[in-house]
């Protein structure tokens, strides 16, 4: 793995308001001034502005990581800070997602608003990239993914009901 790799990793894992920027490029905005989702183009234009960025963690992922399946590990959690609908129990993420084997910390970054996924490997070609070695908060424990093939929803938790 070379430095700009690392640095790209340390740069996701280090900085979360940057990560959550970041990844916001990767997903149409809903634009109320004229009542529409954002074209291809523009979500594509918005994402450029990270584009070494984007190809760096990509490469990172599908080079230097480790497929799932290669693990002991079933269960992965994911935590989002608001509740969403997912029409079926086969998910996959097209932009930079952080998973962790711990509970208790998705359920942090969920916060009360929010929900924690419960997600079981599925797919034999689902790859992430181990960065708690990288990371200033290994406690964490974080797996990132980047443009998964499907992994399956098991559970779904509403933090304020647990």
């Amino acid at each position: 793995i070379t430095a700009n790799h690392l640095m790209a990793v340390i740069l996701y894992c280090k900085f979360t308001q940057l990560a959550c920027e970041f990844s916001k490029t990767f997903r149409r905005i809903f634009r109320e001034e004229d009542n529409r989702l954002e074209t291809i183009e523009e979500v594509k234009a918005r994402n450029r502005e990270y584009g070494l960025w984007s190809r760096l963690l990509t490469e990172a992922v599908n080079d230097y990581g480790h497929r799932i399946k290669d693990y002991s590990i079933n269960c992965y959690y994911h935590g989002i800070n608001n509740r969403m609908v997912f029409p079926q129990f086969q998910i996959q993420f097209n932009c930079p997602t952080s998973l962790t084997v711990r509970y208790e910390v998705a359920a942090q970054f969920a916060t009360e608003n929010g929900i924690v996924l419960d997600l079981r490997k599925d797919s034999a070609d689902l790859r992430f990239f181990n960065c708690t070695w990288l990371s200033c908060f290994s406690n964490e424990d974080e797996r990132l993914l980047l443009f998964s093939p499907t992994i399956k929803l098991h559970n779904i938790m509403v933090v304020s009901l647990l």
